[in-house]
């Protein structure tokens, strides 16, 4: 734990050092999200706003898959009847608006239900390496999909997203976790 800790730090200071900007003190004070490292692969999450019709935390992450760097977004809930009810089949994109105002669509997407219930987004392998390279500059992102606006999500700071998963992905083509 005190190694992924370490890690975590290490992302934090390396994007205070590429966003000179932002004080140090800024960047590390009440940040809130969290990451995971499967094998081969590097996702971070934040939290957002209530799902749509419901009491219930949306958390908003972003995975990267290592080996060829595709990149998938989801809304996670624990408990939402919405994701539920749907047919896993039926393809529902997302659109992801960065605080630059670009709007991006999703290639495909869906509804999952399981321990978590999701709305995810796959943005396509070919896709996937441009949209991440525009994370490098994006702070907020707003969701919507499917007829809901699911709201902004805080990235906490301008770049992490990109930032960590850029040092995630380093780390385990290095071999290590």
């Amino acid at each position: 734990m005190n190694k992924m800790k370490s890690a975590i730090y290490a992302t934090i200071l390396s994007a205070a050092v590429a966003l000179p900007h932002w004080s140090l003190a800024q960047q590390t004070m009440n940040l809130n999200f969290s990451t995971s490292t499967p094998k081969g692969g590097c996702i971070i999450g934040f939290k957002g706003g209530n799902a749509p019709g419901t009491d219930k935390p949306m958390k908003l992450e972003f995975s990267y898959r290592v080996k060829d760097g595709n990149l998938n977004t989801q809304i996670s809930v624990n408990g939402w009847p919405k994701a539920q009810k749907e047919d896993p089949e039926r393809i529902v994109p997302m659109t992801m608006t960065l605080d630059s105002g670009e709007k991006i669509i999703s290639k495909d997407g869906g509804y999952s239900s399981g321990f978590n219930d999701r709305y995810w987004a796959a943005w396509g392998k070919e896709n996937s390496a441009a949209i991440f390279e525009k994370m490098k500059n994006v702070k907020t992102v707003h969701i919507e999909g499917d007829g809901m606006d699911l709201g902004d999500f805080d990235l906490q700071v301008k770049g992490l997203v990109y930032t960590w998963i850029s040092g995630c992905a380093e780390r385990q083509k290095a071999g290590g976790q």
